[in-house]
């Protein structure tokens, strides 16, 4: 009975997809809000759990013994993890980290360069990039692990072309905050990195940005 219903089936579902691409935002804004609630709860839920190991010794006892319940139990866990952070839109584009990061002090030598170097990319027709670039002082979502929270916390990780450290690049530029306002940026920027360091490390199961 069972091959006599697969003989109905295409061979090949070409134009099939299980879900809308990532790109295809209008798609997914078209899911019911308790999906999308559910989505978003997920994958918060996820990115707040630290990362289940996986050690070596797990795949060396599999190869040694055939017993694979250890090891497909923990990289399993993982793979449930990524969908959960993906459905969810946990995860950053790469060109636009690296357009960002390349083009975030455009405007370095102008006053309130981040705005003004936003400015001039929305001009040109950018305006995504435009929006990393504005919040490279200071994010509109710092809760939100997105391709500003990567570009934002990037730059204060460097002094120059040198990699310092979080609390030695803070430490620095504190020296130049003459007024009020510039010391209340510097300390909101300062807790918007290190909210971001602690998520990051806790993603990675270690600590990757000191």
């Amino acid at each position: 009975m069972l091959s006599e219903r697969l003989s109905y089936l295409p061979e090949t579902l070409p134009s099939f997809r299980p879900c809308p691409p990532a790109a295809g935002r209008a798609e997914w804004g078209q899911l019911p809000s308790s999906a999308r609630s559910r989505l978003l709860a997920a994958g918060e839920a996820e990115a707040a759990r630290p990362l289940a190991p996986l050690p070596l010794t797990l795949w060396l006892d599999f190869i040694r013994t055939g017993q694979r319940a250890e090891w497909e139990a923990a990289c399993f866990s993982r793979r449930a993890r990524l969908c959960a952070l993906a459905a969810a839109g946990v995860y950053p584009d790469e060109f636009a980290v690296s357009a960002g990061a390349l083009l975030h002090d455009i405007a370095r030598t102008e006053p309130e360069h981040a705005a003004r170097g936003a400015e001039l990319l929305e001009a040109i027709g950018y305006p995504r990039i435009a929006s990393i670039v504005r919040q490279h002082h200071g994010l509109d979502e710092p809760e939100h692990l997105d391709e500003a929270a990567v570009v934002f916390l990037a730059d204060k990780l460097v002094l120059g072309a040198k990699y310092v450290g979080l609390e030695s690049r803070f430490a620095e530029s504190e020296a130049k905050c003459s007024t009020p306002e510039a010391r209340a940026s510097h300390e909101r920027q300062l807790e918007q990195a290190r909210a971001l360091r602690r998520r990051i490390n806790s993603l990675c199961g270690k600590t990757v940005v000191a």
